[in-house]
């Protein structure tokens, strides 16, 4: 009896050394555990929904019914018929109008091109409900601005611009994709070599012929791409349709499953998980689609010697070009702003009679509302820091993973871009609402978090693999050779190349998260809110000059944010180009003296 404990010993250090020598192919083991059951198991379970006869977390059987209900149901079918088309039709003027203002921006000598990339930074920014509201404002037939405005001008049967309409909320929507869709673009126009056009007008081809034999097809990857890109976005499209379609009758799948999930009695939860599952379907192929698309070909040309980018001069069409720039800024930023700020200060928006600050003194005072302001700060810091960071992980264990194991780890990131909010508010509800143990989340801020970490990581995983992709691997391997450890070489290394856009990513983010209305309308409790679900309710419930009030003041606060990381991105850049104080500058060719002193 006496040598057993030897063997026990020497057991437990032939299991350490086999650990130690097999860990850097086990290290993957955790990431992929965590993001099964952070991604893949709320899909799973979203899955399993669709055949289950009671809500989440409930006792119940197991049914096919309401799968086999859902072509005959003719109003989701005019639901799906309404989403495809206004994501094909609103992508189809998003490519055509962003590639123009991508040639105008990055091509062209016009004055007003300058305006183009930030406007659509703003546009891309800003939470959908400043758009929905806003145009809602401008545009709606009996109160909007630009109505009354005609209306003075021509006449009082001037009014014709509607927004509560087909046309009207594919105009919007459209807007929105063209901002998505020219940061997309942009980077490739500005990538053409001019050689290859100069070399195409010497052989006689004229302009136009040199666009569609040189330039299209250097573009096609781009277009195509982002094609896809705004496809999809429009499918999942959700606060435009609610609060602009609602009032025109269109109905949308995003909208169709919320509305089966909360005006319906009792909650349709199997169809709701069945129209969700359809949408993923379609979004994770096209998504597929997109990265085969991506895959074949670069968005850039590369050439032995420096690119000229000599801009082209348009003549007597740059005041057209000026103008479509400023026609643009208006419509899209301008007017639904004036109109949200003008709404704020009337005692009935759309009233041109008397101004008032009545509304922002009273939105302040309704129950909840101070707790909300504070929910929604500590969601998007929080879920902006915890998205970022997960996404750079990710992005940095995608460079060193072998290919198998690269590919399953861009299968599962994508499955967060085929789910919009409102599914994948749905899929975390089934994954952990009917797990005894963390049964007890719902209703916190914990079960929103989880569902925003998802929405928000298409977003960071953009920021972070941008970033990542300029870091050279031999950086955090020359760390590595000497003597860091793995997190402490991602941190002294990576982090600090990457920091600048990390805060960029991480403020990104928490606009996103901050104006998400989806998630806190399915998952929030009456007394667990945001301020995007405050500003629906208030919507909804005719207060529309409070709701604008609280609206203009998230925006604001959103502005004054935005001001202080840009001052705080310059300050660390200043950092990074100044040595520290009292430390003099030493000449590269003394590093091998310094260390070997």
């Amino acid at each position: 009896m006496a040598p057993a404990p030897f063997h026990d010993d020497h057991h437990a250090r032939s299991a350490w050394s086999w650990l130690r020598r097999r860990r850097r192919r086990l290290w993957p083991l955790p990431l992929f555990a965590g993001l099964a059951l952070l991604l893949v198991w709320p899909a799973a379970m979203l899955a399993i929904g669709v055949f289950r006869t009671a809500p989440p977390g409930m006792p119940g059987g197991w049914s096919v019914e309401p799968l086999l209900a859902l072509p005959g149901s003719t109003k989701l079918w005019s639901a799906a018929a309404h989403s495809v088309l206004l994501a094909l039709l609103s992508t189809a003027v998003a490519v055509v109008a962003a590639a123009g203002f991508a040639f105008l921006a990055q091509r062209t000598d016009l004055r007003l091109r300058r305006l183009v990339t930030p406007t659509m930074v703003v546009i891309y920014a800003t939470p959908s409900l400043f758009h929905g509201i806003g145009f809602s404002l401008l545009g709606n037939p009996a109160i909007g601005f630009a109505n009354a405005a005609l209306r003075a001008a021509f006449g009082p049967e001037a009014g014709l611009v509607n927004v509560e309409s087909g046309p009207g909320l594919l105009a919007v929507i459209a807007i929105r994709a063209t901002a998505f869709t020219y940061l997309l673009l942009a980077p490739a126009f500005l990538a053409l070599d001019r050689a290859h056009e100069d070399a195409s007008l010497v052989s006689g081809v004229g302009r136009f012929g040199t666009v569609l034999r040189i330039d299209l097809p250097l573009l096609t990857p781009a277009l195509s791409g982002a094609a896809i890109l705004a496809f999809v976005a429009g499918l999942h499209s959700f606060d435009i349709p609610l609060i602009l379609g609602q009032a025109a009758g269109i109905e949308v799948l995003s909208t169709a499953i919320y509305d089966r999930l909360v005006h319906a009695y009792p909650p349709q939860y199997a169809t709701a998980s069945a129209l969700s599952l359809l949408l993923v379907l379609v979004a994770a192929a096209l998504s597929l689609l997109q990265a085969r698309v991506l895959g074949r070909r670069s968005f850039v040309t590369v050439a032995g010697k420096a690119t000229r980018q000599h801009r082209l001069r348009l003549g007597r069409w740059g005041l057209a070009g000026n103008a479509a720039i400023l026609a643009f800024v208006l419509v899209a930023v301008i007017g639904p702003l004036l109109s949200l700020l003008l709404g704020s200060v009337q005692s009935v928006p759309g009233v041109l009679d008397s101004f008032t600050l009545v509304h922002y003194q009273r939105v302040f005072q309704r129950p909840g509302m101070i707790d909300a302001v504070r929910t929604t700060a500590l969601l998007a810091v929080g879920v902006g820091a915890l998205a970022m960071t997960l996404a750079v992980l990710l992005a940095q264990a995608g460079q060193a993973l072998p290919v198998p194991a690269r590919s399953a780890l861009r299968l599962m990131t994508l499955i967060p871009f085929a789910m919009p909010g409102i599914v994948t508010a749905l899929a975390v509800m089934w994954a952990y609402v009917g797990v005894p143990g963390l049964r007890q989340i719902y209703g916190t801020v914990w079960m929103l978090v989880l569902a925003l970490v998802v929405v928000a990581l298409p977003f960071a995983m953009q920021a972070a693999q941008a970033a990542s992709a300029q870091i050279a691997p031999e950086l955090t391997a020359a760390a590595r050779v000497s003597g860091a450890s793995a997190p402490r070489a991602l941190l002294d290394v990576v982090g600090r190349l990457i920091a600048p856009s990390f805060l960029t990513g991480w403020f990104l983010v928490a606009i996103a998260v901050a104006g998400n209305l989806d998630v806190p309308l399915l998952l929030g409790t009456p007394t667990l809110g945001t301020v995007a679900s405050h500003i629906y309710q208030l919507q909804t419930q005719g207060q529309l000059g409070d709701a604008t009030a609280l609206l203009v003041t998230t925006m604001a606060g959103l502005f004054a944010a935005g001001l202080s990381g840009l001052g705080a991105l310059r300050l660390l850049a200043v950092k990074r180009r100044r040595p520290a104080l009292g430390t003099p500058r030493v000449p590269r060719s003394s590093t091998l003296e310094r260390q070997a002193a």
